[in-house]
């Protein structure tokens, strides 16, 4: 139901029914990602995570969502 991308100690937990139109890259305008792969997340909110070192699909959403994250450092900058 849900992937879990990590980052370092960073975890972004995305349902895979948003992941339609997701963009998994290790280029960008044709050279390296110096940081290594980035996932990419079109909608109304855009997310993105880089320095990707760990997906993992889960069945559960044990942590906050990436839009509750999001959410977050919106109302408390």
């Amino acid at each position: 139901q849900y992937i879990e991308v990590a980052s370092g100690g960073f975890v972004a937990v995305l349902p895979l029914a948003d992941l339609s139109g997701a963009l998994l890259a290790d280029t960008q305008n044709g050279a390296p990602i110096p940081e290594g792969w980035r996932l990419v997340v079109s909608g109304p909110c855009y997310q993105s995570v880089k320095n990707i070192n760990r997906m993992t699909v889960v069945s559960s959403a044990d942590g906050d969502t990436a839009k509750a994250i999001a959410l977050k450092r919106i109302e408390n900058p």
